[in-house]
């Protein structure tokens, strides 16, 4: 896997390869549990959808869009519920 200059560190690497899948495997394989992080990283100004994968930009936009409409559905329910 790992090419000839690599012969003396590639079992730190490997094990840094484990040690990113066990701690972000959720995130980078974009598991819908994890929509909220999705959801937070692309309304970050810095980050928006720069550091997505192309194939998962359209994914993870309407996943904002969705969030933003449920957002908003839920502040206009609070304000008509106080109107009344």
């Amino acid at each position: 896997m790992l090419h000839k200059p690599l012969k003396y560190l590639e079992p730190l690497v490997m094990a840094l390869l484990r040690g990113m899948q066990n701690r972000f495997g959720k995130e980078l394989s974009f598991n819908c549990a994890i929509s909220d992080k999705i959801v937070a990283a692309v309304s970050h100004p810095y980050f928006m959808l720069r550091w997505l994968p192309e194939d998962r930009k359209e994914q993870c936009r309407h996943l904002f869009v969705d969030a933003v409409k449920r957002l908003d559905e839920r502040s206009r329910s609070t304000v008509n519920r106080e109107r009344c």
